[in-house]
């Protein structure tokens, strides 16, 4: 419990200094490997939800930024690419709130007004 509580709250340890406290538990404790094992696989899915999440982020933001372009495609005939530029800058929430103001009775009227929200 000592070694998770220091590895969760020593954000300045290295890779290296993990890999020796890790090696001097091993040799010093009868279930010391147990325990390394433990916190490697530990890690590791951490580091897999964080890979996961990290990609379906960017997916959904992939397909927010295709579907604004779509709908204004549909909308205005075409989009400058000054537009396209600045939608590929923005973050989710932003793209979401875009997306539905397009699909609105009271969204945008014009390619400016558009412009103007970014």
């Amino acid at each position: 419990m000592m070694i998770r509580c220091i590895l969760s709250t020593a954000k300045i340890l290295t890779e290296r200094d993990v890999k020796e406290l890790l090696k001097e538990v091993e040799t010093n404790f009868q279930e010391g490997s147990g325990i390394a094992m433990t916190l490697a696989d530990m890690w590791r899915e951490e580091g897999m939800e964080k890979g996961l999440e990290k990609g379906l982020e960017k997916g959904m933001r992939t397909s927010l930024i295709e579907m604004i372009d779509q709908g204004l495609i549909a909308k205005f005939k075409k989009v400058p690419r000054d537009i396209s530029a600045g939608i590929q800058e923005l973050d989710i929430p932003v793209l979401k709130a875009i997306m539905l103001k397009i699909m609105s009775d009271e969204g945008f009227k014009s390619v400016e007004e558009v412009r103007e929200y970014l």
